[in-house]
């Protein structure tokens, strides 16, 4: 018994070690290793508050409807881009407004009517204190252009060049800026206007590049499709005196241009046209038979014909061309003049805006 005690010394001393480790080992566990105890807590809470944010930027669902609406936010238009979708819907709008015009210094100009049905278009230019047009352009739905000038109740109507775009557009009154330009500009809106009893949206347009565009302002209708109303710029002031979307296909109807002579082989072909304000240079060229005998006339848009030294007959050259440079007068009329060239007996005319 007695040889048994310090076997079982030595037995309880390893055991009271082992214990004694055990105990450290899960005291050791427990201050290392990370409680989990409150991570689902803390995951619900999470999840709550981003329900939450979801809520305040997602509708809540239609009483008609079990399913969740998607909030869809869409950024807000651009003051230009607002201006070019109107511009753009303008020239497709079927309208006939009588517009007046007038100088930067308040004279009257000549007045025009405008009729639209894309691709049909027609422009009265009526002169200043006129009732009844002097010129009146046309295209039809084949994009052929005629140029008409009444007289004694008949229209006298000779084809002309064909535009490259809508005819209000080319030739109207208000001297809208290439869409291609919309870039160089910043658009600001402006307070709402009437005309001819007629509400409209107006806009200034400011160029971001001094020296390359003017300013100017520009308005359209608000009732129904844009209808443009109102321009001003250094070409002066262009405004709406009677409006109406009532057009119709008899409205687009010009007189038959006759055919040309049979048996002939001369033409006249305008190969360069230069516009130009009030008291500017306008030009044209012409191509023709080499050597043909050529006079020029301009028809102001006001209707009386030119005078100015540079408007005198000329001979074609080796080449067939020949060009005329003349100076408009500085208090013509605004809007759409009229060239024509008559070379060997064969006339052709165009059209040039002056403003």
């Amino acid at each position: 018994m007695y040889q048994l005690l310090p076997r079982l010394g030595s037995m309880f001393a390893l055991a009271i070690v082992l214990g004694g480790f055990m105990t450290l080992d899960k005291l050791w566990l427990h201050w290392y290793t990370p409680d989990t105890s409150n991570f689902a807590v803390e995951t619900s809470a999470a999840r709550a508050r981003a329900t939450d944010a979801a809520k305040s930027v997602t509708p809540a669902p239609s009483p008609d409807s079990s399913k969740a609406q998607t909030a869809t936010v869409k950024p807000p238009l651009r003051t230009n881009d607002t201006f070019a979708a109107l511009w753009f819907a303008a020239q497709q709008t079927p309208y006939r407004v009588r517009y007046e015009t007038s100088f930067a210094n308040g004279d009257k100009g000549a007045g025009y009517v405008i009729f639209n049905k894309p691709p049909l278009g027609r422009v009265d230019t009526v002169p200043s204190g006129a009732s009844q047009p002097f010129l009146q352009l046309f295209i039809d739905a084949e994009g052929k252009t005629s140029r008409c000038l009444p007289a004694g109740g008949q229209r006298q109507c000779v084809p002309a060049e064909p535009f490259a775009t809508t005819l209000p557009l080319a030739v109207g009154p208000i001297v809208f800026p290439p869409a291609t330009a919309f870039g160089s500009y910043d658009v600001t809106e402006l307070d709402s206007r009437v005309f001819a009893g007629t509400p409209a949206r107006c806009f200034h347009l400011a160029p971001t590049t001094a020296g390359r565009e003017a300013e100017a302002d520009y308005c359209f209708s608000l009732n129904g499709a844009p209808v443009p109303l109102y321009g001003r710029g250094t070409f002066g002031v262009v405004e709406a005196s009677d409006v109406s979307s009532a057009v119709s296909d008899g409205d687009f109807v010009a007189p038959t241009v006759p055919p040309p002579p049979t048996g002939t082989t001369q033409r006249v072909t305008y190969t360069s046209v230069v516009a130009a304000s009030p008291g500017g240079i306008a030009s044209a060229t012409v191509q023709t038979t080499p050597g043909a005998s050529c006079s020029i006339e301009f028809l102001t848009p006001a209707g009386p014909p030119s005078s100015d030294q540079g408007l005198v007959a000329k001979q074609a050259d080796s080449s067939g061309a020949v060009s005329w440079s003349w100076r408009i007068g500085s208090r013509s009329s605004l809007g759409i003049g009229t060239v024509t060239v008559t070379c060997d007996g064969t006339r052709a005319s165009t059209t040039i805006p002056i403003g």
